[in-house]
């Protein structure tokens, strides 16, 4: 068995104090400026003493500019066999993926 003691950067975004998938280990990488281009190239964004995730940068950018919506689908929503099905229209923003639905969907 071998034991190595390292030092190394971690990076957190600053909205949404995350910002790695739950699919991707979080990287700890030895710079600093090694860090900022692997998160860089995975789509964060650094502004001034910012860093926003690729998935905070969307929603950053709808709430600037607004929503860039889809077009309306008919949703089916079932929450128990047998029970009627509900119906509404959806459409989802192409950039953040935040859903409108219409009439809006019941609360349970």
């Amino acid at each position: 068995m071998t034991w190595k003691r390292r030092r190394c950067w971690l990076l957190d975004c600053d909205r949404c104090r995350d910002g790695w998938s739950a699919y991707e280990d979080e990287p700890h990488l030895e710079t600093r400026e090694a860090l900022q281009k692997y998160a860089e190239s995975q789509g964060w964004v650094f502004t001034g003493d910012r860093a926003l995730c690729s998935d905070c940068v969307k929603v950053e950018t709808c709430a600037l500019t607004g929503h860039v919506w889809g077009r309306w689908g008919l949703l089916t929503k079932v929450e128990r066999i047998g029970e009627e099905p509900e119906l509404t229209w959806s459409r989802y923003c192409k950039v953040c993926t935040t859903g409108e639905f219409d009439p809006p969907l019941k609360k349970r």
